[in-house]
């Protein structure tokens, strides 16, 4: 893509203001159509918000522009249904689906429920244009398996097409994808990020916010990093290395970020825990030492919060 291809969307000086603290500031952002257009920075960069205003939840300050295609609005007065209209669609990294109803169901709720003549659901009908849709997004299900079925990749895959299903084409408005992948377990977020390739090769245009830069680097034409509140850069990805997103988002080398490591010298043993066992652990075992900090880290489900209650 050049630089002469007019924006699909475009915001011009949007500023928001919490209690007089400043969580954008003037920041600009173009996003080209067809592209994957990645959204980065640290947390209190501002991300959340500038989501927060496209989608209508709060409002900016006076002076932010929106054009969308030909059309220019005020964000001071935008609305979740003037995104809506507007073509905009969201999913966030908890989609809001039903894991007890059918997928065909839960995508029914993005629009409506065919009826037959009498005025009933047509549930031939509907699993029928599920089918079609499933298909096309390269989801292998039947349109009556209950959603909770299906892998955690499956559902995020079934909230988009449920956020999307109106579209006419997919080269139509954009598709906001606010960290997807931020609760899915490793060998779940390629099957997403496969998708989401197949679906802009189709010409949809999407701003992915993330914080997970090799996904970023994988999937995205163009980035931009917001740090404080401003739009620090907008680059090419292609040709773009981990190293040189982490010093645009934190503002110096990543060489500057951390100490020199140091050999510690060996402590007391203050707390020793050996194959705990209960809901996702399975045999678990560390040492904790004197004046040591050891930090619990993984993903949503895989029982860092189940350890502590039961150490503690």
């Amino acid at each position: 893509m050049t630089s002469t291809v007019t924006p699909v969307l475009r915001v011009s000086e949007l500023s928001k203001a919490y209690n007089g603290i400043l969580a954008l500031d003037g920041v600009d952002l173009d996003v080209r159509p067809g592209e994957v257009h990645a959204l980065l920075g640290g947390n209190g960069s501002g991300k959340s918000t500038l989501i927060k205003v496209l989608a209508g939840v709060v409002a900016a300050e006076a002076g932010a522009h929106l054009q969308i295609g030909e059309t220019t609005q005020d964000l001071s007065g935008w609305s979740s249904e003037k995104a809506y209209a507007a073509g905009l669609r969201f999913v966030h990294q908890q989609p809001a689906v039903f894991s007890d109803l059918s997928i065909a169901e839960n995508i029914a709720f993005g629009t409506t429920f065919p009826k037959n003549r009498v005025g009933k659901i047509d549930w031939k009908a509907l699993n029928a244009r599920t089918a079609d849709l499933l298909k096309l997004f390269g989801v292998e299900a039947s349109p009556t398996t209950p959603l909770g079925a299906l892998r955690a990749a499956d559902r995020t895959r079934i909230a988009i097409i449920r956020a999307v299903q109106d579209r006419d084409d997919a080269t139509s408005g954009v598709l906001v994808l606010d960290e997807p992948t931020a609760a899915l377990p490793a060998e779940e977020v390629e099957h997403l990020l496969d998708s989401l390739r197949r679906y802009a090769a189709a010409g949809q245009t999407i701003l992915y916010v993330s914080h997970r830069l090799d996904e970023v680097l994988s999937v995205a034409d163009r980035v931009t990093v917001l740090r404080d509140g401003k739009k620090v850069a907008t680059v090419e990805a292609k040709g773009l290395t981990g190293a040189a997103l982490v010093e645009l988002i934190v503002g110096r080398p990543l060489g500057q970020m951390f100490p020199e490591p140091t050999d510690a010298p060996a402590a007391d043993v203050v707390l020793s825990a050996c194959r705990l066992r209960g809901g996702p652990l399975v045999d678990v075992s560390f040492d904790l030492h004197q004046g040591e900090v050891l930090g619990i880290a993984g993903l949503l489900g895989s029982g860092r919060s189940e350890l502590l209650r039961m150490v503690f």
